[in-house]
């Protein structure tokens, strides 16, 4: 049987948060460059097959709400 070396970077690799300003900068660069300064620090988890995927979803789906009860607020300053 052939042993297998396993990566130690997989050990410092975290989950996106979208609630994180770290983790949001980290992405914006990524997204902005198309690379990271150092690596990837997140772990892909099901069901994205993509890093960029996971990070645009995990972000539309924490601030969504947000955005609309901002936009809803433009629109009725401008309707009065």
């Amino acid at each position: 049987m052939k042993p297998f070396k396993v990566s130690r970077a997989v050990y410092n690799k975290r989950f996106f948060d979208a609630t994180s300003a770290t983790d949001l900068k980290l992405a914006k660069e990524f997204l902005d460059k198309g690379q990271w300064p150092a690596g990837c620090p997140f772990v892909l988890d099901w069901p994205y097959t993509n890093m960029p995927d996971l990070i645009k979803t995990e972000i539309v789906k924490h601030h969504i709400n947000s955005i609309i009860a901002e936009k809803s607020r433009k629109i009725h300053l401008f309707k009065k």
